[in-house]
């Protein structure tokens, strides 16, 4: 956030300013925490894929679930989107979710095609 008219907060005592800072942090906190936790989301998706602890299978809610975890920077429910789009050759959802996993910070496994096992990949 940027302050733009600075002669509006050139009056602001030390202390105040520290205040103003402690507020402003209070708020980030909240928004930060009204958004969720993106590893509980990611494992409320998996209970949908899974069926599990009361839930019942629904890959309708698992996928809404894996966005939702996506959303909140979960890089491994990006890569379980790519993942899904790609089995069903959406090709363009694929890309795009792989590519954010490893925007957010997600190393994929190696793919095990033949320039990974040379001789041993099957025709």
């Amino acid at each position: 956030m940027a302050i733009s008219d600075v002669q509006e907060y050139m009056h602001l005592t030390d202390e105040e300013i520290e205040q103003l800072g402690r507020e402003l942090d209070a708020i980030r906190k909240e928004v930060e925490e009204s958004r969720g936790d993106k590893d509980a989301a990611y494992r409320v998706a998996r209970m949908f894929e899974q069926g599990t602890n009361g839930v019942p299978r629904d890959e309708r809610r698992q996928v809404q679930w894996l966005r939702h975890a996506s959303e909140l920077k979960n890089g491994i429910a990006s890569y379980q989107l790519y993942l899904y789009y790609r089995d069903r050759q959406l090709d363009r959802d694929a890309v795009r979710y792989e590519n954010l996993s490893r925007e957010q910070g997600y190393t994929p496994p190696p793919r095990l095609d033949s320039t990974v096992l040379g001789p041993y990949a099957s025709p």
